[in-house]
């Protein structure tokens, strides 16, 4: 099978109100009867002169990263400091034209803790997926990945839902969607053992596939569903 795109256009749809800007880690959805909404972490602030983040936070997430093929190794990219916030447009036109909705703040060194794992559900709940490992600054947050449910339209946030028991689960949400039978789906990374117990390097190479169900709309999680068979993970 092949896909043509046709009669389409790139177009800006918005800009930090600083230049260079940064804003990434985008995600879009529909909500119920057709407006269409999108999310991006932005960060403002001062480039140079900002304090770094505590050492044992950064040597725990391994960050700024290192340098790599993908990346210069700039330690500037510690974001502790900057005025970081989730912004969320929306569009009553098919998106022609947009208006912010809300940019709600946090603190982190990371460069971004949500934005791509967020959806609509019918009854116009927005859901968000949260890596709260990345939020080593407001430790009153679960340092594993959570879902936090927006009912006024992205304005406020209710309370973070853990996806699976951080005694015995890492987990890093991704995507998060609602099937037709009313059953919500969250895919990311899940590691086995303790969150918030070893580097994101370490992490990484102990990643696998997560998938995970809801039956009431992202309160509570069941799983994790088996992705790959115990005899095929190290192949």
């Amino acid at each position: 099978m092949s896909v043509t795109a046709i009669e389409h256009e790139r177009r800006v749809i918005y800009h930090s109100p600083q230049t260079p800007g940064y804003t990434c880690w985008a995600g879009a959805w529909t909500m119920p009867g057709g407006d269409i909404m999108t999310c991006f972490t932005q960060a403002t602030g001062p480039i140079d002169g900002r304090a770094p983040g505590p050492p044992e936070v950064l040597r725990k997430l391994n960050w700024p990263p290192g340098e790599s093929e993908h990346f210069k190794g700039d330690p500037r990219y510690d974001m502790t400091g900057l005025d970081m916030c989730n912004v969320h447009l929306r569009s009553q036109d098919r998106g022609d034209t947009w208006r912010q909705v809300s940019a709600d703040k946090f603190e982190t060194c990371m460069n971004g803790i949500t934005g791509e794992c967020q959806t609509a559900l019918r009854d116009g709940t927005i859901i968000r997926g949260v890596f709260g490992w990345y939020l080593p600054f407001n430790l009153e947050k679960p340092q594993t990945g959570y879902m936090e449910l927006s009912t006024d339209g992205s304005k406020t946030w209710g309370e973070p839902h853990i996806l699976l028991g951080p005694t015995k689960y890492f987990t890093m949400p991704k995507r998060v969607r609602q099937l037709r039978d009313g059953r919500v789906i969250a895919i990311g990374g899940l590691a086995h053992g303790r969150a918030n117990s070893r580097t994101r390097y370490e992490y990484h190479t102990l990643l696998e596939p997560m998938l995970l169900v809801s039956e009431d709309g992202g309160r509570t999680w069941g799983g994790p569903q088996t992705v790959i068979p115990d005899d095929l993970k190290d192949k």
